[in-house]
């Protein structure tokens, strides 16, 4: 494997490895740009630019490194073979068993983007801990960047693992952007045609592990087919835990420096600002475990790690689950551990698999380094078919809300058996809100001590948690909709409730059930800024996946240029799909996820856009077409976003070309203002509501020409002012959101919406 990368040969290299693997299709005669090694593939495209300037809500989590994070690519990425021998006492030769399934490799030769950039630009959102660094006794506000500040030459393009671990090589800490295409399989050589299975432990966790170095985005870019990137039979490392020096203890070594009164983030072990997206992976098949109760290899290990921001991710047992073993073959999904601090899960789906997350792997033991670490966000995760660790945590402060637990405890596929959800353990201290929880065999009197359960944790507090099952504790079939199970869950747990913290962030949790459905559409590979539409959650919607439920639907390769996405609107009695209702981005050039939903009577609205005098336009909307007077009215729930131009309400348009005349009674996250806005960007506040708290009432009218803009406190008591004047006999008119920014994403949900007149009454 090449450790360091010499340039001196470099325009020889690029026509072996064009020829070789077909990596990217030879645009242009400066392929010289495109390859730093036989083994390394840069697109052409990225090659002569990097991502656009930005400005930042923070520290740019790329200063943070420096002589605390030192590079910790060792040899992974080597093969070591040689035939299996007992390690510690452990790995037994005997108990050596090569994978029993192949995958069936979906390796790609091409790039379908040409190598433009679009989400692998972005930087992390605001709402989770994976956004703040120690400051004191206090959290300060950061960015993690990742890798979105490289230089034109660290910006990869890969596909396969030797092309990947070059690739981190090279760029080492500098800020880097690798993209992955198609599947890598660190047990595939020479360019993906040769195979070799791991001949032990140490073969394996040196030759089939990946570590991810400080300012790295890593992303997967879908295929030709449409198909996420995935990752087989290889385990991603993020962080490690070091000594001070070669052949210290790095136990001793830390207790020592605290001891000396030192800055326990500044000791040299940290890695920093990374960000994975949109990747499946299945998690390693342990050819030499431990023994046969515990296996080694993890799907990801996050370990000694700080500002890490994983979203998008799908993790599965793959093609090896765990009835192909009478032992234990597979680890941990993912698990946040040694110390690791201010990290978020999000938008990630995690099936078929046991031991899924761990927060913290020890308890008294391990209080030297994870003691006041390990702040955890978990949103929008998707969990089905998985047995137990959801997560189970240790010392630190978890944050869940608005994820999905889909659960059978009797299923005809006994991988799929769900055993026990949250498991709030040693000196933890977690806040759980408005979770889903989805489930067939399990009576509503059972979930206390299956769903969550706890043993000598600080605090455990539940809200908004609710839950539905195939059957009613007579055992016939579920009558009537979710029920909350917050206090029962914490009532079993015999767990203390103390308000020790709230989550220093800005963040805006949707009702469980809306959540439901929102997590079903957006969760796991292949879903950034690809959303589905079609989810359901009731009773009888528990589902079981696909075959290889790692490839999503094939569709047709993206363009390489931004478009407004096309989505089917909600439809309803007021947003009849037959009458011209629609919804949609105003601009191109909002590419942040969009999309509507309507659950029990609440509508939410997700979408982006900033806004400005120049680009007044940034924003998505769903409408209805009303003629003559008309009064539309809602109840504003939740709303989303930090940002100067987050906003949301009601507004009416004569054109949805993002080129005519608009009023929008807008309420602005950042500081709970209501105001008429209107194009080119011009607003001002209503009288009497510079600021506000949710919910709150809003409405766009017309009369003859004029359209007003009106608020209320409590839906009875109304402040109007006029906005501007029409002359068009139709507007479009219904709900808006923008988020402050074009490539990230805000929702707002609204209750109680009524017109009258309009055309419709």
């Amino acid at each position: 494997m090449i450790q360091s990368l010499q340039r001196t040969s470099l325009a020889a290299a690029v026509g072996v490895l064009l020829s070789a693997c077909g990596g990217g299709e030879p645009e242009t005669a400066t392929a010289m740009s495109m390859s730093r090694t036989s083994s390394l593939v840069v697109s052409s495209a990225t090659a002569t630019t990097g991502c656009p300037a930005l400005p930042l809500n923070g520290v740019d989590a790329q200063t943070l490194t420096g002589a605390s994070t030192p590079l910790q690519l060792g040899s992974y990425g080597t093969r070591r073979p040689g035939a299996p021998v007992l390690v510690g006492g452990k790995h037994s030769p005997a108990n050596y068993r090569a994978a029993p399934v192949l995958p069936n490799w979906q390796f790609a030769t091409y790039d379908p983007t040409g190598g433009v950039l679009t989400f692998e630009c972005e930087v992390a959102p605001d709402a989770g801990w994976h956004s703040y660094k120690r400051s004191g006794s206090a959290h300060e506000k950061v960015v993690v960047t990742g890798g979105r500040n490289a230089a034109p030459q660290h910006i990869y393009t890969v596909y396969n693992g030797q092309q990947l671990v070059a690739a981190l090589n090279e760029a080492g800490l500098a800020p880097k952007i690798v993209r992955i295409v198609g599947h890598i399989d660190m047990r595939m050589s020479a360019n993906n045609t040769v195979f070799k299975e791991y001949e032990s432990y140490t073969d394996q966790k040196f030759g089939g592990s990946i570590s991810i170095p400080s300012n790295t985005t890593l992303v997967g870019i879908n295929d030709a087919q449409g198909r996420a990137a995935r990752i087989t039979g290889t385990t991603l490392l993020i962080g490690g835990e070091l000594a001070a020096s070669q052949g210290g203890d790095a136990e001793a070594d830390f207790k020592e420096w605290i001891a000396a009164g030192k800055n326990g983030d500044l000791f040299p072990t940290w890695t920093r600002n990374i960000i994975i997206r949109n990747i499946a992976l299945d998690t390693p098949w342990d050819v030499n475990p431990e023994d046969s109760a515990n296996a080694y290899a993890d799907g990801v290990t996050i370990s000694r790690s700080q500002n890490i921001w994983v979203d998008h991710v799908t993790i599965s047992d793959g093609d090896t689950p765990d009835r192909l073993a009478s032992d234990t073959r597979h680890d941990g999904a993912l698990d946040i551990v040694r110390g690791s601090d201010y990290v978020t899960l999000s938008n990630s789906k995690f099936f078929k698999h046991g031991k899924t997350t761990l927060v913290g792997n020890g308890d008294s033991g391990r209080a030297w380094s994870d003691a006041g670490r390990l702040h955890v966000t978990f949103t929008g995760l998707h969990w089905h078919g998985t047995a137990s660790r959801l997560p189970l945590i240790r010392f630190g402060q978890l944050h869940t809300f608005n994820n999905l637990l889909e659960g059978d405890t009797a299923p005809a596929d006994p991988d799929m058996k769900f055993a026990g959800g949250l498991d709030v353990r040693y000196q933890s201290d977690v806040l759980s809100e408005h979770n889903y929880y989805l489930f067939k065999n399990l009576k509503p009197s059972q979930v206390g001590g299956k769903v969550s359960s706890g043993k000598d944790a600080i605090s455990y507090r539940a809200a908004g948690e609710l839950f539905i099952n195939d059957k009613g504790d007579d055992t016939k079939p579920w009558v009537g909709g979710a029920i909350d199970i917050s206090s029962a869950l914490m009532a079993a747990t015999g767990l203390p409730r103390l308000t020790r913290w709230t989550p220093p962030y800005n963040y805006s949790a949707m009702p469980a059930d809306q959540a439901c459905v929102f997590v079903k559409n957006n969760a796991g590979a292949g879903r950034v800024n690809n959303p589905g539409t079609d989810a359901t959650c009731t009773a009888a919607s528990t589902t079981t996946p696909p075959t290889n439920p790692t490839d999503p639907t094939p569709t047709d390769p993206p363009p390489t240029d931004p478009q407004p996405p096309v989505i089917a609107p909600t439809c309803t009695a007021l947003f009849n799909c037959s009458s011209g209702v629609g919804q949609g981005v105003m601009n191109a050039a909002v590419t942040a996820p969009v999309g509507s939903s309507l659950l029990n009577g609440v509508y939410t609205i997700a979408g982006g856009g900033n806004i400005s005098t120049s680009t007044s336009y940034n924003f998505f909307f769903k409408y209805m077409p009303l003629t003559g007077n008309f009064t539309m009215t809602a109840k504003m729930l939740t709303q989303g976003g930090s940002a100067s131009g987050a906003r949301a309400g009601l507004l009416a348009t004569d054109s949805v070309t993002g080129q005519g005349t608009y009023a929008w009674t807008a309420r602005y996250a950042s500081t709970g203002e209501i105001r008429r806005a209107i194009n080119g960007d011009n607003k001002s506040v209503l009288s009497g509501y510079s600021t506000t708290t949710l919910p709150v009432w809003v409405r766009i009218e017309r009369r003859g020409n004029a359209l007003y803009s009106a608020a209320s406190r409590d839906g009875l008591t109304w402040t109007e002012a006029t906005s501007v004047n029409v002359t068009a006999p139709t507007l479009y008119v219904g709900m808006a959101v923008s988020s402050g920014s074009n490539t990230v994403g805000q929702s707002a949900s609204f209750s109680k919406l009524t017109v009258v007149g309009g055309g419709l009454n």
